[in-house]
């Protein structure tokens, strides 16, 4: 049984080997048909952050630069996090590019319909293509993987529209195969929970406001300091939904919590959220948002 268990190990570390060759081959093959350089758009996901592990192989640390748009549908716990997991992980890189990317400011943002993630994509990767000119470079990369195609996510018409280069999604890799390599590879954030911005609280139609978006976050970090495995705190007419992540959303395993305890953490949001009560849901870890 040992020699089978072996066995079986060293294939799948061979697997990982071959996937990670494959894509830092991608990489130097893509950039290296323009100037040997490339800009990374970095979020502090697992994708992205094993995307910019890759070019700095495949290029060199000097040929590679990561910006990351920073703005109000983030909270600042996570864009203090997406400055850790950059620095734990590439101290050889140039300092991590930071724009302010204001999207309230865009209307087809800030009105929340239908095609807002389109216009959220649209306004980063315009940022960032005049960032990666500045620096002199013409490749672009994004680390939506193959699992993202199968989601309806509106901005992924935006990479397209704006020349965004997808390689995890070109080589068909899955997120369980990010995971891995990030796993082989000692990324900080091989297990870290997928993340989505904070307009994914707020109902379809419902204006997003800094007030809004604030209260979302302070109302996820009040709920985090519980204790509990907060995935999302959303408002859904009338009704505060808190979103705990779960191995099994089915069994909800090893999920508990204390209602009574939940409710007074999130009282002072009733107001903002015009809600008057909470519903609790479990979400399957790496669920897509």
């Amino acid at each position: 049984m040992d020699d089978l268990n072996s066995t079986v190990c060293a294939a799948s570390s061979a697997g990982c080997s071959d996937r990670w060759q494959r894509l830092v081959a991608w990489i130097r093959a893509e950039a290296g048909s323009c100037c040997g350089r490339a800009l990374v758009a970095f979020s502090g996901g697992v994708d992205s952050t094993l995307l910019v592990k890759a070019a700095e192989t495949a290029l060199g640390a000097a040929n590679v630069v990561a910006a990351h748009g920073s703005s109000v549908l983030e909270s600042d716990e996570r864009r203090q996090l997406v400055g850790e997991i950059f620095a734990a992980n590439f101290p050889e890189l140039p300092p991590l590019v930071e724009l302010d990317l204001q999207p309230l400011e865009v209307e087809g943002i800030a009105a929340n319909g239908a095609l807002r993630c389109y216009h959220c994509k649209k306004n980063l990767y315009r940022r960032l293509r005049r960032t990666a000119e500045q620096f002199g470079i013409s490749v672009l990369f994004d680390g939506t993987n193959h699992d993202d195609l199968s989601a309806v996510r509106p901005g992924l018409k935006a990479l397209v529209e704006e020349g965004v280069v997808t390689p995890l999604a070109a080589l068909q890799f899955s997120k369980s195969d990010v995971r891995k390599l990030a796993r082989e590879h000692g990324l900080t954030n091989s297990g870290l929970a997928a993340e989505s911005c904070l307009a994914t609280r707020l109902p379809q139609g419902r204006r997003l406001t800094r007030e809004r978006l604030a209260a979302t976050a302070a109302a996820e970090t009040a709920v985090r300091r519980l204790g509990l495995p907060v995935a999302r705190v959303k408002a859904d007419a009338g009704t505060i939904v808190v979103e705990f992540w779960t191995e099994d959303a089915g069994t909800r395993k090893g999920q508990s919590c204390d209602f009574s305890l939940l409710r007074t953490t999130l009282q002072p949001f009733f107001l903002i959220f015009a809600a008057c009560e909470i519903r609790v849901r479990w979400r399957r870890f790496d669920s897509l948002c």
